[in-house]
């Protein structure tokens, strides 16, 4: 593979801390969770405030809260309890994972190019069409583990840039716990998109990019086969999504080997990959997963599909779509821990 430095970027997670810190949302957050508010390079050593516009949080210097360490036990405890319901899942979700994590990305936007207030509103629209941009293209190719630490912001424009895709082709569907949204659409992206939220550039800028890629449709599909069929590329192998924390020892060696045969039957034929991303190209939301346990779309469903999501929709009707799922509660709540989907 091809290593490249992005220049003039940092990860989301980091631009996350430092609203944060900027915030002080909780009212003990400087002694329960950023001891030293100095971490932040810049900070006012008079006022304690955190100045993130001329320097970013090291990462041996992170707030514990961004961790996901600290929200693993309550994280997994609701989705093991709730396993077979997701209405009281996304309930216990809200009630104890949200509401101690009110969004505040915007404070990032504000502090970086608040001194020019056109600067402030073209950041803010750069970074509405460029994460729309992203995740039209990566629901189209199934790309997946969009946590915070590889979706990376262009501090000087505020553009999204995306980085690790070992997790191509819906290779994110089979994993130990699968990832059920199409793309990272969480309540601190809506808020740094503005006060029109998803309903402003962030939907015209999706909208205009499927239907682009639907009107190149054969030329996108001519591109991607043979690069599917490339003997040389193991898209079949295990990623490192999901192994470095479920896959340790004997035990998690001998589960990942289990559930290799499945991965390599739903993943070796470029043929039914192709066939996927043809039905996303035009207008078929195709995501294998299930959908969310106890609910009606899950009662009507055969398997993992809902007979309704065979049918196309318009390029209007498939953004809406894409944007209620990777938005719903009845979703997030299910993701993995290290996706951290409270951020």
């Amino acid at each position: 593979g091809l290593c490249e430095w992005v220049q003039h970027t940092d990860t989301m997670r980091n631009c996350l801390t430092g609203a944060y810190c900027m915030r002080k949302q909780l009212r003990h957050t400087t002694e329960l969770f950023c001891p030293d508010m100095h971490c932040m390079t810049g900070g006012d050593h008079s006022t304690g405030r955190a100045k993130i516009s001329d320097g970013y949080v090291r990462r041996r210097d992170f707030i514990p809260f961004t961790d996901r360490q600290r929200m693993q036990q309550p994280f997994e405890a609701l989705q093991q309890q709730h396993a077979h319901n997701a209405y009281l899942m996304a309930e216990a979700y809200r009630r104890d994972i949200l509401s101690r994590f009110a969004p505040c990305l915007s404070l990032w936007f504000d502090e970086r190019f608040g001194a020019e207030p056109a600067a402030w509103l073209e950041a803010r629209a750069v970074f509405a069409r460029s994460a729309a941009a992203w995740a039209a293209v990566g629901h189209v190719v199934g790309l997946g583990d969009r946590h915070p630490d590889n979706i990376l912001v262009d501090i000087t424009v505020g553009e999204c840039v995306h980085v690790d895709f070992d997790c191509l082709f819906d290779k994110g569907t089979s994993l130990r716990r699968p990832e059920v949204v199409p793309f990272r659409l969480t309540p601190h992206m809506v808020e740094a998109l503005g006060i029109s939220g998803v309903d402003g550039t962030f939907r015209t800028a999706l909208h205009a990019t499927l239907d682009i890629l639907r009107n190149n449709k054969a030329t996108l599909l001519n591109v991607l086969e043979p690069f599917l069929r490339d003997p040389t590329v193991g898209w079949t192998r295990l990623g490192k999504a999901q192994r470095d924390d479920d896959n340790t020892g004997t035990t998690g060696r001998k589960r990942a080997r289990d559930d290799l045969p499945a991965r390599r039957t739903q993943r070796e034929d470029p043929h039914k990959t192709l066939a996927t991303i043809a039905g996303r190209l035009s207008g078929i939301y195709n995501l294998p997963v299930k959908p969310p346990p106890g609910t009606a779309r899950d009662t009507q469903s055969s398997g993992s599909r809902n007979p309704t999501d065979l049918l196309p929709l318009s390029v209007a009707g498939q953004v809406e779509r894409l944007i209620d799922e990777a938005s719903s509660e009845l979703n997030l709540c299910r993701m993995y821990i290290g996706w951290m989907p409270w951020l």
